[in-house]
């Protein structure tokens, strides 16, 4: 569904004015040859992320400390988001079903 039928959609239910969010800027090529893992503390998650890390370094790939989300249920708070936006590499956020 687009934002401007969302959107219209939600004129019909509620005559308050919502905002519609501008475009999001998305680079399809990382700034630095660098990988930023993020746990997200499902089962064997961080043992797949470990792995992971391992073969990005050997083909000469930086790969930052495995961070982890704070709780797998929820999404990360808005710092949390400013501090991995702040990565110039690729950003992988976890293992999921």
């Amino acid at each position: 569904m687009s934002m401007e039928h969302s959107a219209s959609c939600r004129l019909l239910v509620s005559p308050l004015p919502v905002p519609i969010p501008g475009p999001l800027p998305v680079s399809v090529r990382a700034a630095e040859r660098s990988v930023l893992l993020i746990d997200s503390r499902k089962p064997n998650s961080l043992r797949i992320l470990e792995h992971a890390a391992e073969l990005l370094r050997r083909e000469g790939v930086e790969v930052a400390p495995i961070a982890k989300k704070k709780n797998p249920v929820n999404s990360e708070e808005e710092a949390r988001h400013a501090e991995f936006a702040r990565h110039r590499g690729l950003v992988l956020l976890g293992v999921f079903d």
